[in-house]
């Protein structure tokens, strides 16, 4: 199963439990299901808008590029140009 599939079962459970008198029964919510479904859709969607492109990748490599040849004050192989490089690359983004 999915991890979306996983998600959307534990949030929005099918079956319910009732009774009538004194005998439990199990009912199917359709309710449920069709919040289970959007859900799911939602969840392949949101993972299809954060995947990255070959024009974001140019664009990480352009930021790079420039951070490289500017002497950003830290080493390249250092955690802190790879932040200064992912934090211009969200900025860049949002535009």
């Amino acid at each position: 199963m999915s991890k979306a599939k996983d998600l959307a079962m534990g949030l929005f459970p099918l079956l319910e439990t009732d009774k009538i008198g004194n005998n439990p029964y199990i009912s199917y919510n359709t309710e449920q299901l069709a919040k289970q479904e959007g859900f799911i859709r939602g969840y392949h969607q949101a993972e299809k808008d954060s995947e990255l492109t070959w024009e974001d990748i140019q664009l990480i490599v352009s930021i790079d590029w420039d951070l490289d040849h500017e002497g950003f004050s830290c080493g390249k192989s250092t955690e802190e140009y790879y932040k200064e490089v992912l934090k211009q690359f969200n900025e860049e983004r949002k535009k």
